[in-house]
């Protein structure tokens, strides 16, 4: 029995570990011209990375499936510094 309370303190230890050092980084976008097109959100954990367009994190959203007074999203992250960028494509071209 002391073996297993040692196991399940060892795995909620690491749970809360886990959860600690998690972040959360809260977007919110105001003022989207139009419904029409989508935005394209990505994030960059490197300068090189934003140059070359590598991005860690992206995701692209149905402009037409969000209000235009306000849309937010949140990203899960670890800790460090991050460079975000938001572009607002209205004829889904990519530029």
């Amino acid at each position: 029995m002391p073996a297993i309370r040692c196991i399940l303190f060892l795995v909620l230890v690491q749970i809360c570990f886990l959860t600690g050092s998690a972040q959360i980084l809260k977007v919110t976008i105001r003022n989207i011209r139009t419904n029409q097109g989508q935005l394209c959100v990505a994030l960059f954990d490197s300068s090189d990375g934003f140059k070359k367009e590598q991005a860690c994190w992206e995701n692209t959203y149905d402009k037409y499936r969000i209000s235009r007074d306000a849309f937010s999203i949140t990203i899960p992250i670890a800790p460090g510094m991050y460079g975000l960028s938001v572009l607002d494509d209205e004829n889904r071209d990519g530029k």
